[in-house]
């Protein structure tokens, strides 16, 4: 009932199915929003049902005069002044003077406490300490104690098993052992160790395990959340072999940004290598019979990152991922993206987008500070991505490569190939 046709039907019955379908989930309601370019304006389901049905018939069968409002503001159906809020909560306190504050976790709102052992998989996994905590999952640090896998550092991540979920972390167990039996050893990613539920009197919940791998590139990037522009052309050269192999076996990752870029855990031989994580999101290219996917995609992934053309709902393609990561590799070249100073919306941030890719990175005020070499880099990659006018046209991922290895020497960096320098964190 989300986008399909809706010929003769009012919008007070149109509310009151969607509200009986139990795969309209918050987060699906979300995702369809943001993708007809309107900013969801809530969590609550009940108000993202009245917002997403105020789009489609120009007006909200509740009497709640909130969600009224609420839904004309994200519609652009009344004009309504709002205070310019930064997106990053930590810098809004520091423009107001405040120190941020993190929000309080209680112990009863976690599926695990620390030092509890769970079965899982035939194998015994000691839990450690909280490493994050989201709407969606947890993540925290453990040791495996008895098993195939005795001793080895792991990462532990759950999601509550509940009514109207989309379990991404099914969907995460499922691409990496895909991709495992691909037998790549290019494709760094995140090893899958074990997989299976675990139920106490906290109620349910899917957990996936993973080996441990070490920071991903936000941390790197420290207060500031910049890299060194040396760094970043090693990080490039790195992804792009990383999304080559990636490719190749016909999935996409659709959700680069810099928290889903890692290196390898310290001490191994990987620890200077870029690796993927969190594959939560990803889809095949191809269905079970082995034909393209050609169906409207859904809008997934993190929108400052996000391709024009996922914006778009334009099926599945191999461009929507090397778009992500130019704009990942800006993000950590200028600590922030052109986009993201104060509140912006999804529909002014593709026209944004649009703008850096036709018109040249350096024409925009936020990216005056970069290196002439990499700018013209980035200019080169978004071009290549603009060329490929079709969701099947398959990127020329040495060409990529070239424009990095362009700009290397350019830069007269140290050794004379950006394919055989390392990373220096």
């Amino acid at each position: 009932m989300l986008d399909r046709s809706l010929d003769g039907m009012s919008a007070s019955k149109h509310l009151r199915i969607l509200k009986a379908t139990p795969t309209v989930t918050t987060k699906t309601l979300k995702n369809v929003l943001a993708g007809r370019l309107i900013t969801p304006m809530s969590d609550s389901r009940e108000q993202l049902l009245s917002q997403y049905v105020t789009a489609i018939h120009g007006k909200c069968p509740e009497n709640d005069t909130d969600l009224k409002q609420q839904s004309a503001e994200a519609t652009g159906t009344k004009a309504v002044k709002r205070p310019v809020v930064s997106e990053n909560p930590g810098v809004a306190a520091a423009a107001a003077g405040k120190a941020a504050k993190k929000p309080k976790i209680s112990k009863e709102s976690l599926p695990l406490t620390e030092g509890e052992v769970i079965d899982l998989d035939r194998q015994k996994f000691k839990v450690g300490k909280l490493a994050a905590y989201g709407a969606m999952a947890s993540l925290f640090f453990g040791k495996c104690l008895e098993g195939k896998h005795a001793g080895k550092q792991v990462m532990l991540k759950l999601q509550p098993r509940e009514k109207r979920t989309i379990y991404q972390i099914t969907t995460e167990h499922h691409v990496l052992t895909k991709l495992k039996q691909q037998n790549n050893g290019k494709l760094l990613m995140q090893e899958a160790l074990a997989y299976g539920s675990h139920k106490d009197h906290r109620g349910e919940s899917y957990v996936l395990v993973t080996g441990l791998l070490g920071a991903d590139l936000l941390k790197l990037g420290g207060e500031a959340g910049t890299h060194s522009v040396r760094n970043v052309m090693v990080l490039a050269q790195q992804a792009l072999v990383l999304f080559e192999q990636l490719h190749a076996a016909n999935f996409l990752h659709r959700d680069i940004k810099p928290e889903n870029l890692v290196l390898g855990c310290a001490g191994t031989a990987g620890a200077r290598k870029l690796h993927l994580i969190d594959f939560g999101t990803s889809e095949s290219l191809v269905d079970r019979n082995g034909a393209r996917r050609t169906a409207p995609q859904a809008v997934e992934g993190s929108i400052p990152y996000m391709a024009v053309t996922v914006h778009q709902k334009q099926p599945l393609g191999k461009r929507d991922d090397i778009e992500s990561l130019v704009w990942t590799l800006l993000r950590l070249c200028l600590g922030k993206l052109p986009w993201e100073y104060g509140k912006v919306s999804p529909t002014a941030m593709v026209q944004h987008k649009l703008r850096v890719s036709t018109q040249g990175v350096k024409l925009d005020p936020a990216c005056k500070l970069l290196p002439p070499y990499m700018a013209k880099c980035f200019d080169a990659m978004l071009a290549h991505v603009r060329a490929l006018d079709t969701p099947e046209a398959e990127p020329d991922y040495p060409m990529l490569r070239k424009c990095v290895e362009t700009a290397w020497k350019s830069a007269a960096f140290s050794p004379t190939s950006v394919a055989k320098a390392e990373l220096d964190y």
